[in-house]
């Protein structure tokens, strides 16, 4: 019979959880210009995080980034920004923000970009189990000109309880088919005015791995970070 000495530490180095998204997410679309506000709730859970993950295309600046987020005034955290930079006149760009521990309510979320953009995609999420000192592990980025139909940004996770969330911005208007254990949660064109882009986001609980195959060669960026569970 196992004695209470053998079974205290079994399991012994972890604690907590994967985290995991709860409810359903606030998305909007479209022609921004240079803010771009949402209403969302947030409710009580377990070490609590909002996360906003995010697109946008710029057609004749290609340094246009996002300047900040808030929630309900506090300023989100940038966790990893993709933006192709050489080769091309715009910006396309994949983001994802965050906030450990928001306040619990109905307000806004505002999105701030240092110019006018054309169009972007926005979807604001509610996940539970967050590790509150250390959220974000691992991140890495892809980000080019039009060149190939492949983009990769692999993580080296840093947790056993985590999983790899990806964003990406492109003016592709095909669909995009996700790499080895990357499941697509988001493949949807959008448009501002008479410009169209796609935007495309992902989730990988298995490993690191965070990659796309558009369906033809395209300008984009894509941004991936590790959401950290451990304690």
């Amino acid at each position: 019979m196992l004695q209470v000495n053998q079974l205290i530490g079994f399991g012994a180095g972890e604690s907590g959880a994967v985290p995991t998204m709860r409810g359903t997410p606030t998305v909007a679309q479209g022609n921004p210009t240079t803010t771009r506000t949402i209403a969302h709730t947030v409710d009580a859970a377990n070490r609590n995080c909002l996360i906003v993950r995010l697109g946008f295309l710029d057609t004749g600046v290609s340094t246009a980034v996002v300047s900040g987020i808030t929630w309900n005034g506090t300023a989100l955290t940038r966790a990893a920004e993709g933006k192709n930079t050489s080769g091309a006149a715009n910006s396309y760009v994949g983001a994802i923000w965050y906030l450990v521990a928001p306040e619990v309510g109905a307000f806004n979320v505002v999105v701030t970009y240092s110019v006018d953009v054309e169009v972007d995609y926005v979807r604001c999420e509610n996940w539970q189990d967050v590790n509150p000192t250390t959220p974000i592990g691992g991140t890495a980025v892809d980000a080019r000109a039009v060149t190939d139909t492949v983009y990769t940004a692999n993580v080296a996770k840093t947790k056993t309880l985590s999983l790899v969330l990806g964003a990406l911005l492109s003016n592709n208007t095909e669909t995009g088919t996700p790499g080895t254990n990357v499941t697509e949660e988001v493949d949807v064109s959008v448009t501002g005015g008479t410009v169209g882009a796609r935007a495309w986001l992902a989730k990988n609980t298995a490993n690191g791995n965070m990659s796309v195959t558009l369906g033809a060669s395209n300008a984009a960026g894509l941004a991936a970070a590790e959401l950290n569970g451990d304690a």
